[in-house]
């Protein structure tokens, strides 16, 4: 109903929000020139709209937006919506990588922290939500659940266990994609017969196949393989 529209909306603006801010900063670091040569996994649209523009140009043609930049003939409403579909899902995959590297900064602030000399565990703990550090303070354990806190369903406090609401919004957004995302992280063959190439959306082959497109996600030893282990458990 309405709420399920306004929910979807907000984690639709959310991830819009993530993708821009990391172009955003990218643009500063690198500049516009070197950022267009690789911009890197999860953003497949803007590689295909800067190769197919530079033809467009090449041949004194007008620049076009992503997706119809993609043919140079009429496009079916059908097929823009598949290519919603892809750019949605590609945004998704591009805030779980974004979780994932939080989880992770966050994670590796606290264990400089805790290899400091002298050094306040307990104040450490408290401020990341860690329950222990064990292994000379390498692996970070959570505490576990107490019946006390929030009658025992929600054990995760402090800066690392915060992050938690943004696991949660994530796990919303990816249920109704869930096969989509768990099949471009984890790219198993789905039949016996079925090749690298298959594709994970519903297009229709023939129409797909007279133009060259860019990967969605990397083949897994290609990329960041904990973003894609992150993005299959939450889709699951």
């Amino acid at each position: 109903g309405q709420k399920d529209s306004n929910n979807s909306d907000i984690l639709r603006k959310l991830m819009d929000q993530i993708v821009d801010v990391g172009q955003r900063a990218d643009l500063k670091r690198l500049g516009e020139e070197e950022l267009s040569k690789e911009y890197g996994e999860f953003r497949h649209y803007l590689t295909e709209r800067t190769i197919y523009n530079k033809r467009q140009r090449a041949a004194g043609k007008e620049a076009l937006d992503w997706p119809l930049c993609l043919t140079s003939s009429s496009m079916s409403e059908t097929r823009r919506q598949e290519l919603s579909k892809e750019k949605m899902i590609s945004k998704l995959l591009y805030s779980i990588q974004a979780f994932t590297y939080s989880c992770c900064s966050e994670s590796s602030d606290c264990r400089r922290l805790l290899h400091n000399k002298p050094v306040d565990t307990s104040s450490i703990y408290s401020k990341f939500g860690v329950g222990k550090a064990v292994i000379e303070n390498n692996l970070l354990l959570l505490p576990r659940a107490e019946l006390s806190v929030d009658g025992g369903f929600q054990p995760f406090d402090g800066r690392l266990g915060k992050t938690r609401y943004m696991g949660l919004a994530l796990m919303a957004a990816a249920s109704p994609v869930a096969k989509e995302i768990v099949q471009l992280c984890i790219p198993f063959p789905s039949s016996s017969d079925s090749s690298q190439s298959d594709s994970v959306f519903d297009f229709d082959a023939d129409d797909d196949s007279r133009t060259k497109r860019a990967p969605v996600a990397y083949p897994l030893l290609c990329s960041h393989i904990l973003t894609h282990t992150a993005g299959a458990l939450i889709a699951v």
